[in-house]
């Protein structure tokens, strides 16, 4: 082999180490994990140093939402930044998501006033009727869901991107979602 082997024949190539294919598989491996492992390994995650009060966590309330934040995390300290909203007494707004989520998008304050109205008044506090209410809502102003519910995730979540939104109200509950739209009229009609 020593014979075979010339330094001359060997290509200059620096090797490098793909992170996003490791966070890809990494993702791969979460999402196969089943949903009571994945709980446990994320709890070291949530329970130390959170950036909410630690008294605030709430277990079963993270239970009920792991199996949609499973779904979309790639390492396991990505868990506390999509379930955030639902242990801080009020949301962090990302100035980003209001101005795109809000601001940004067709009647957007108006839908944020419209859905105060609508959840407030619905009979259960379901994903399913949330989904209904939230797309009437839409349908009134000319946007598909995806659209109509911006605003509203924006309000409750304080960012664009999270878990679903109806399950991510319904874990939240009533009370605290509703506080959390009026929070953010109140912004809207800000100084």
């Amino acid at each position: 082999m020593a014979a075979e082997f010339r330094l001359e024949d060997v290509k200059p190539s620096p090797a490098f180490f793909d992170v996003q294919k490791l966070d890809h598989v990494n993702a791969e491996y979460i999402r196969a994990l089943p949903v009571t492992t994945f709980v446990r390994d994320s709890l070291p995650w949530l329970e130390d140093d959170p950036p909410w009060p630690p008294e605030n966590f709430d277990l079963a309330a993270f239970e009920a939402m792991a199996p949609f934040v499973q779904e979309r995390v790639r390492k396991l300290s990505d868990v506390p930044g999509l379930v955030d909203f639902l242990f801080l007494d009020e949301p962090t707004i990302d100035p980003q998501s209001w101005e795109k989520g809000v601001l940004g998008v067709k009647d957007g304050p108006a839908l944020v006033a419209e859905a105060a109205a609508a959840y407030g008044a619905l009979p259960e506090w379901t994903a399913a009727a949330l989904h209904d209410a939230t797309l009437a809502l839409g349908e009134a102003h000319g946007l598909k869901l995806g659209k109509a519910q911006a605003p509203i995730r924006v309000a409750v979540t304080g960012r664009t991107v999270g878990p679903p939104l109806f399950e991510s109200l319904t874990v939240l509950g009533r009370e605290r979602t509703l506080r959390r739209v009026q929070a953010a009229l109140v912004r809207l009609d800000g100084p």
